[in-house]
């Protein structure tokens, strides 16, 4: 699979979960990058961002499923990038979550 065939998998996958909007999207070294936004989500004042790979979309998946189980699927990308980090949210962040969220938060295992 080429860089560009990588990158269009994982535009349809985010799209097909309508979740494009929480993502963006930039030339880096002459290809298309697809990113998840993470600003603020580990540090106040951070522009930041992780990387979606289509070898991430499996486990992007399992976000999305987790997080529409309880009603929340606007935060599975956060999630994701949380459990691919091994960081959780910074405190303040957490506490605004939904409460009935927080435990998938909770349960990220810190590397």
């Amino acid at each position: 699979m080429t860089n560009d065939e990588a990158t269009m998998a994982v535009i349809r996958f985010l799209v097909s979960h309508d979740m494009g909007p929480h993502q963006f999207y930039f030339n880096e070294n002459g290809r298309i990058a697809v990113h998840e936004n993470c600003n603020d989500l580990f540090a106040w004042a951070c522009a930041d961002s992780e990387e979606i790979t289509v070898s991430d979309i499996p486990e992007y998946q399992k976000a999305i499923d987790e997080c529409m189980a309880v009603n929340h699927i606007g935060y599975a990308g956060e999630l994701w990038a949380c459990r691919k980090r091994g960081m959780k949210p910074q405190p303040p962040v957490l506490a605004k979550m939904p409460e009935n969220l927080r435990p998938l938060f909770d349960a990220v295992e810190v590397k």
